[in-house]
């Protein structure tokens, strides 16, 4: 077997995964590692492959072995952070999406991820500064305004909950949640209007209208 095997394996492991056809993409993967064990892009997506799957105690090591590799690898790091978050680890968790944002500055995922964690700190201004700097990388990270609308409703700051939830809903309005939220903001700063307005566009939601 020559030494392009490996890469033959590992790009239908990728062809695989991307069909959702799981099993087998993790076969081709561990098959292509079998042949060459030092790969980054085998050992990542094998790790994105049990992420998928909620698997983080075989998607952990998966991911460390690409950072061994490539202590650079960004996508590790943040996956990593994502699963220590799920597992409340929140001081792994802090250092992980660091490390992505120490390589990729630019990286929106990992600031409003640690944006939670600083939230789940009780640091609500470092918080609000990590989901303001997602939002200014993707203005479109949806996840981002929303979670910068809640910190500042927790803060009392409803006007500026108000237009961050308002750009939200400019990205999914079919969110009935942000709507419910929005009718609690409105309650508390006496706007009526927008009161009915949500509780019209929620009805609207639940009979399919849009």
């Amino acid at each position: 077997m020559n030494h392009h095997t490996y890469e033959l394996l590992t790009n239908i492991g990728l062809n695989f995964a991307e069909q959702e056809e799981l099993k087998k993409a993790e076969v081709s993967f561990l098959m292509s590692l079998n042949y060459k064990p030092n790969q980054v892009l085998a050992w990542y997506n094998l790790g994105i492959l049990y992420l998928k799957q909620r698997n983080y105690e075989r998607a952990l090591p998966c991911f460390w072995v690409t950072i061994g590799l490539n202590e650079n690898y960004e996508h590790a790091w943040s996956e990593l952070g994502l699963i220590y978050l799920y597992q409340n680890k929140i001081e792994y968790a802090k250092y992980c999406h660091i490390q992505a944002i120490k390589i990729d500055p630019m990286d929106a995922t990992s600031w409003n991820n640690l944006g939670i964690i600083y939230e789940q700190q009780n640091n609500t201004p470092q918080a609000i500064h990590c989901y303001k700097t997602s939002i200014q990388i993707d203005n479109n990270n949806i996840n981002a305004w929303i979670n910068l609308g809640k910190n500042y409703y927790m803060e009392k700051k409803y006007q500026k909950a108000d237009k961050a939830l308002n750009n939200a809903l400019e990205i999914d309005c079919d969110d009935i949640n942000l709507w419910k939220k929005l009718i609690s903001i409105y309650s508390i700063i006496k706007k009526p209007e927008g009161v009915r307005k949500c509780s019209q566009k929620i009805e609207d939601i639940k009979k399919g209208n849009k």
